[in-house]
This record gives structure tokens, C-alpha cells and sequence, in this order.
């Protein structure tokens, strides 16, 4: 069994895979932690107004400010509302990365347990080899020496 492992060229394809969809997941994971830094910050930046409002209720307040501020406040909870949206896309896109991956890394294995058998097969064939040729000079030396 001169020959090497026959799905050595499978095994390597699978292996590329897994280090693609290992790519992608970390791209996808650092795509989300960024949208979620983005999402902490808007979270911020409402409560700050909101904070802010309830400084003011106490004192008189000018309605331009307070139209501006609800203009801004509008415009963050807005803000806010669409980066939950892409937060939870990203997480359902980072999910199925994962998903992609566990599937690459079982079908990687399957090929490497696969090819495992194939060398413990070839090493028993080595083996059973060695044992017959052993077999055969004992008895060549056994019967030059006359059956004693």
C-alpha cells in the first residue's frame, strides 16, 4: 500500500472551507460588536437628553432649546431603532455563520477520522507484511537445518 491517503485532496478542500467560514464568522463578530458599541452609544446619548429634560423641568426653558432637543431626541431614537434592527440582523447572520462552520469543522472530521483508519489499515498491512516474511525465514532457516 504504497499509495497515500486517496481523499487527501477532499480532506484539504474541507480544510480550506473551515478556514473560510472561520473568516466570515469573525468578520461577521466584529461587524456585530461594532453595531453593538453603536447601539451602547445611542442608548447614551437618549438617556443624556432624557437626563437633560429632567434638569430643565425645574428651571424655565426655552422652547427653541426644547424643540431642538426633541428634534435631537427624535432623531436618536430613531437612530437607535435602526441599529437594534441591524444588531439583530447581524446576530442572525453571525449565527448562521457558526452554524456554517460546525457543519465544516464535522465534515473536516469525518475526513480526518476517515483518513486516521486508512493509516491504521496501512500500518496492519505493514504488520501482517512483516509477520509473513518473519514466518517464511523461520521456516527456511528451520528446514535448512533439517527439521531438528
Amino acid at each position: 500500500m504504497a499509495q497515500g491517503f486517496r481523499l487527501q485532496q477532499v480532506l484539504n478542500y474541507r480544510k480550506g472551507k473551515e478556514a473560510e467560514a472561520k473568516e466570515e464568522l469573525a468578520q461577521k463578530e466584529a461587524s456585530l460588536k461594532s453595531a453593538l458599541q453603536r447601539l451602547d452609544l445611542y442608548h447614551r446619548e437618549k438617556q443624556e437628553i432624557e437626563d437633560l429634560w429632567r434638569e430643565q423641568e425645574s428651571r424655565t426653558v426655552d422652547l427653541k432649546t426644547l424643540g431642538l432637543t426633541l428634534h435631537y431626541h427624535q432623531r436618536v431614537v430613531q437612530n437607535l431603532s435602526q441599529q437594534q434592527q441591524k444588531c439583530r440582523k447581524l446576530e442572525g447572520q453571525t449565527e448562521h455563520r457558526r452554524q456554517k462552520l460546525k457543519k465544516c469543522w464535522q465534515k473536516r472530521r469525518v475526513m480526518e477520522i476517515l483518513k486516521d483508519k486508512y493509516r491504521e489499515q496501512v500500518e496492519w498491512a505493514e504488520k501482517k507484511r512483516e509477520f509473513k516474511i518473519n514466518d517464511e525465514l523461520a521456516l527456511n532457516q528451520y528446514s535448512r537445518k533439517g527439521g531438528e
